[in-house]
């Protein structure tokens, strides 16, 4: 695999936690992928997206408001969860500028993303 951490993020998070993430999993010598540095020159968003992804051991998901505002952001989240088999978490969830009880009430879709909010809400109690 090409990148040992894919960040997925709302632009809106990217100064306050997105960059400094970054840069701290980069100091202790991790590969990041993040949109803003990963696109390549003729690339398509998506087919950044998509290739970083794929390259990816693991995915960093920034669950804020602003995430939860954006379609493309849920997708990447939801592509993840497709990358999780069996026991293997590849999904590591930061929460930002929300309460548990607010993510709670947010509507993740499919199954594996309800999961995924139960297990952060199990975490937290």
């Amino acid at each position: 695999m090409g990148y040992d951490v894919f960040i997925s993020d709302a632009s809106e998070d990217r100064e306050t936690v997105t960059t400094p993430l970054a840069v701290a999993l980069r100091a202790i010598g991790a590969e990041v992928w993040v949109d803003s540095h990963a696109l390549a020159l003729g690339d398509t968003l998506r087919a950044g997206i998509d290739r970083g992804l794929s390259e990816s051991r693991y995915g960093v998901v920034i669950l804020s408001r602003a995430f939860f505002e954006k379609a493309w952001t849920q997708r990447e989240l939801a592509a993840l969860v497709a990358l999780e088999r069996g026991d293997r978490k590849v999904i590591l969830p930061v929460l930002h500028g929300m309460t548990v009880e607010e993510l709670a009430q947010e509507r993740l879709a499919g199954p594996q993303l309800v999961a995924l909010a139960n297990e952060i809400l199990a975490g937290d109690r």
